[in-house]
């Protein structure tokens, strides 16, 4: 998982409840630094603010994913193979929904 944040607090922030709930969590305060990781490691998850003071948020992401169609060299990840549902009916194309913080423990103030 990544996270691409200028701000320190917030990027902290974010990052703790990702580690909290035991995931493993590369962060980069800009958009440089994390075309440059994205080089190196590709992540299942990129939580991107998308007004970043060096690159615009959206062509990191265009970085990122142009990095992600490239074939990888390394072993393969365990259980990477298969496991994402494709939507929308997009064939080789992968959506998202957005993600709540109470996902996994019911709606608040239950």
């Amino acid at each position: 998982m990544r996270v691409v944040e200028d701000e320190a607090k917030l990027r902290d922030l974010i990052r703790g409840f990702l580690e909290r709930e035991r995931l493993v969590v590369l962060s980069s305060g800009s958009g440089a630094e994390a075309i440059g990781l994205g080089t190196r490691s590709r992540p299942d998850l990129v939580v991107l603010d998308l007004g970043l003071p060096d690159i615009p948020g959206s062509e990191v992401a265009r970085e990122l994913l142009a990095g992600a169609a490239a074939p990888s060299r390394g072993a393969p990840r365990p259980g990477g193979a298969g496991r994402h549902r494709q939507r929308g009916g997009a064939r080789g194309r992968r959506t998202a929904r957005p993600a709540a913080p109470w996902h996994h423990r019911g709606a608040p103030g239950r």
